[in-house]
C-alpha cells in the first residue's frame, strides 16, 4: 500500500517537473531566438535539440526541488511568532537610513519617466485620468506645500523623503510579516539586506513613478491575502484587518487601471479555491473594495475636474503588431503621400516615409504617438481590433514574433533589452532604469547639484551603463524575469502540493504579469510588483517549520 502511493507521488512528480521543465527549455531557446534575430523563421534542428537540453535539464531540477520542499501544518502559530512591532520599526529606519546615501547621490529626487506630464495644474494644463489621480494629487499636493513658484526644490525632497518612508515602511512589514509564519532570523536578515541594499530598490524609493508605491501596496495586499488563508476564522472577524486590506486594495487599484482586471479576475478564481464556509465572505469583501475603490475615484474625479484620458494605451499590442507586419510584408505600405490607409485602421501620411523610422520592436510608443493623433471621439476600437485579428489570420508568424520580441524582458532572464528601450531616443541616463531629470519649461524646474555626486557615479553603472549585466549570475538578481520564473515555479508548487488556495495570491500576481505582456514595453518599474512580492512568497516557501508533503 505505501509502495503504491510512493509511485503515484513519484509519478505525480516527475509529471509536474516535466512541464515546468518544457516551459523552462521553450522559454529559453524561444527567447535566445528573438534577442538574436527576431524571428524564429531562423530556429532549426538546433533549436530543437537545445529545447530538449534545456527540458531534461530542467526537469531534472525540479524534480529535486519539489521533492525537497516541503509543507507546513495548517494553522500553526505560536505567541513568539506574532508580529513584532519592535523589529517592525528597527527595520523600517534601517532600511530607511540605507537609503539616505542614495537620496544625496540624486538630490533632490529623480523626476523620471512619465512624472513631468503629471503636474498639469501647476503647469496650466487640464487634467486626465491616463495617469492615475491618487498619484497626481499626491505629487501635486507635496510639491505645492515644500515650494514656492520657480523653487520647488524643497517640495521634491518632500516626495523623495515621504515616499521613502512609505516604501521603507510596506517592506519592513512584510519582513516582519514572515515571522508569523516561521521565519528564521536567518531569512528576514536577507529579506533586509535585499530591501535595503539591492540598488533597484534604492534608486526607485526617490524615483517618482507611479510604480514604485503600486508595488509596495501590492506586496502588503499579497501577504495580507496569504494572512486571510492561513487564519481566515481570525480574519474576517478582525475589523481591523478588514479595514486594513481595504484600504490598501482601493489604493493598489487607484494608482494602476490593469491591476484592476488582475485583481477582478482573481477574485474570482479566489471563489473557487478558497473553503466553501469563507466564500461568501470573501467574496463580499471583494465587492466593498472595488465599490470603495469605484467611489474614491468617483471623487477624484469631481474634486480634481478631471477629464477622461486616451484609450489608445489599451491597444498597443494591434498597433505594433499591425505595423510590425507592414513592415515586414512591405507590399502592404501605401505609397507615402497619397493619403491612403495603412493597415485599413490610421493614415500612412502620418508616419515618416520610412515607416521603419516610426517603429521599434521593443517599445509601442513610436507607433502608439501616431494613434494619438486620431480625436478620442474618432478613435473606433472595434474597427482596430477586427483588422488586427484578420490579418492575424493571415500573418501568424509575424505576430508571434512581434509580441516575442516586445515581451522577451518579462519571460527570458538573459534579455538586455529592457535595460535599453530608451537608447535611440534620449541616451543620457536612460538604461535599467530612468535616472533623468525631466526638466519642466513651465515650472522654472532645474535639477539642483548632488549631494554625493561620486555615489552617483556609482550607482550611475548600474542605472545606466548596465554593468550588473556583464557579471555571471549577480545579473540575475537584477532581471525581472527571474523573479517570474519564480512566480511560475511557486504557481507550480502550490498545485503539486495541493494548496489551491495559495492560488489566489499567486494567481493575481501571474495574471498582473499577464497585463504587462499586453502593454507597450517591459521595463523593470512594470514588472517591480512582481520583483518585491516574489522574495516574501520563496521565503514562504523555503521556511523550516515546513513538514514533508508524504
Amino acid at each position: 500500500m505505501l509502495s503504491n502511493i510512493a509511485k503515484l507521488c513519484a509519478k505525480r512528480r516527475l509529471l509536474y517537473s516535466l512541464i515546468l521543465g518544457g516551459f523552462a527549455g521553450l522559454f529559453l531557446t524561444l527567447g535566445r531566438a528573438w534577442e538574436f534575430g527576431g524571428s524564429l523563421k531562423w530556429m532549426g534542428i538546433g533549436s530543437l535539440l537545445r529545447i530538449v537540453a534545456y527540458s531534461v535539464l530542467f526537469t531534472a531540477l525540479n524534480y529535486v526541488l519539489l521533492s525537497k520542499i516541503t509543507i507546513r501544518e495548517k494553522n500553526t502559530f505560536n505567541k513568539e511568532e506574532i508580529f513584532s512591532r519592535r523589529w517592525f520599526f528597527i527595520f523600517w529606519l534601517g532600511i530607511f537610513l540605507c537609503w539616505i546615501p542614495v537620496f544625496l547621490a540624486y538630490y533632490p529626487t529623480i523626476w523620471a519617466y512619465d512624472v513631468g506630464d503629471q503636474v498639469p495644474v501647476i503647469r496650466g494644463n487640464v487634467v486626465t485620468n491616463h495617469h492615475p489621480l491618487l498619484h497626481t494629487l499626491y505629487l501635486e499636493t507635496v510639491v505645492r506645500i515644500g515650494s514656492k513658484p520657480g523653487d520647488y526644490e524643497l517640495g521634491m525632497t518632500l516626495l523623495s523623503l515621504t515616499q521613502m518612508l512609505g516604501l521603507s515602511g510596506m517592506f519592513s512589514y512584510g519582513i516582519e510579516y514572515t515571522r508569523r509564519w516561521g521565519s528564521g532570523k536567518w531569512c528576514r536578515a536577507i529579506l533586509f539586506c535585499f530591501f535595503a541594499f539591492l540598488p533597484f530598490n534604492s534608486i526607485l524609493s526617490i524615483s517618482m513613478t507611479k510604480d514604485v508605491l503600486f508595488s509596495g501596496c501590492w506586496m502588503v495586499c499579497s501577504l495580507k491575502l496569504y494572512d486571510m488563508i492561513d487564519n481566515p476564522e481570525m480574519f474576517f472577524h478582525s475589523k481591523k484587518k478588514l479595514i486594513s486590506f481595504a484600504a490598501f486594495l482601493c489604493i493598489m487599484l487607484s494608482l494602476r487601471s490593469n491591476a484592476v482586471y488582475a485583481f477582478v479576475a482573481a477574485a474570482v478564481l479566489g471563489i473557487f479555491v478558497l473553503q466553501r464556509n469563507w466564500r461568501k465572505q470573501f467574496a463580499l469583501l471583494c465587492l466593498a473594495g472595488l465599490f470603495l475603490y469605484g467611489g474614491f475615484q468617483s471623487c477624484l474625479f469631481h474634486i480634481m475636474k478631471a477629464e477622461k484620458g486616451y484609450s489608445q494605451e489599451a491597444f498597443c499590442i494591434p498597433m505594433q503588431c499591425l505595423v510590425g507586419t507592414a513592415i515586414r510584408h512591405q507590399e502592404l505600405i501605401p505609397e507615402y503621400g497619397t493619403g491612403q490607409l495603412l493597415m485599413e485602421v490610421i493614415p500612412r501620411d502620418w508616419f515618416t516615409e520610412n515607416l521603419e523610422s516610426s517603429y521599434d520592436p521593443h517599445l509601442v510608443d513610436p507607433v502608439k504617438m501616431r494613434w494619438w493623433l486620431i480625436g478620442r471621439d474618432e478613435f473606433a476600437p472595434v474597427h482596430l481590433i477586427k483588422v488586427w485579428i484578420s490579418y492575424g489570420m493571415k500573418y501568424p508568424a509575424d505576430y508571434l514574433d512581434i509580441w516575442g520580441t516586445l515581451t522577451l524582458g518579462a519571460w527570458y532572464p538573459f534579455d538586455e533589452t529592457h535595460a535599453r528601450i530608451y537608447d535611440n531616443y534620449e541616451p543620457e541616463r536612460q538604461g535599467y532604469l530612468l535616472t533623468d531629470y525631466r526638466n519642466v519649461p513651465e515650472m522654472a524646474m532645474e535639477r539642483p547639484a548632488s549631494k554625493w555626486p561620486g555615489l552617483e557615479r556609482i550607482y550611475e553603472k548600474v542605472a545606466t551603463e548596465n554593468v550588473h549585466q556583464r557579471i555571471p549570475v549577480i545579473s540575475l538578481l537584477f532581471a525581472p524575469a527571474t523573479y517570474c520564473w519564480i512566480m511560475f515555479f511557486a504557481l507550480f508548487l502550490a498545485l503539486y502540493q495541493r494548496r489551491y488556495q495559495e492560488l489566489l495570491p499567486l494567481g493575481m500576481l501571474f495574471l498582473y504579469w499577464g497585463t504587462v505582456l499586453l502593454g507597450p514595453t517591459v521595463v523593470v518599474r512594470y514588472l517591480y510588483p512582481v520583483m518585491v512580492t516574489m522574495p516574501f512568497i520563496l521565503c514562504r516557501l523555503t521556511i523550516r517549520r515546513y513538514q514533508p508533503i508524504e
